[in-house]
């Protein structure tokens, strides 16, 4: 089990919209309040307590790469030549 890192009385000490991501949610959570796989609102603090984090990683990564590139090869510098000439200007 997941050491147990945020107890309720700390949440009440939290400004209302604090949010806290418990990423030890499998394994029982880090805090007081955590349900593993669900969204908690308590004391006005949101527990976020995603499960498999690792696993949904790689998709964003190529995402963001996607978009990265995307981007890259439909933008040209006005003058023609390619971004990495123009970058050494």
């Amino acid at each position: 089990p997941a050491p147990l890192l945020i107890t309720e009385e700390m949440m009440r000490d939290m400004k209302p919209g604090a949010v806290i991501v418990d990423l030890a949610s499998e394994a029982g959570g880090n805090c007081a309040v955590t349900e593993a796989g669900k969204d908690v609102f308590r004391h006005g603090v949101t527990v976020l307590a995603p499960l498999n984090v690792p696993a949904s990683m790689p998709t964003h990564a190529s995402q963001m790469y996607a978009r990265n590139m995307s981007d890259r090869s439909s933008t040209k510098p006005p003058s023609g030549r390619s971004q990495e000439e123009a970058a050494d200007d």
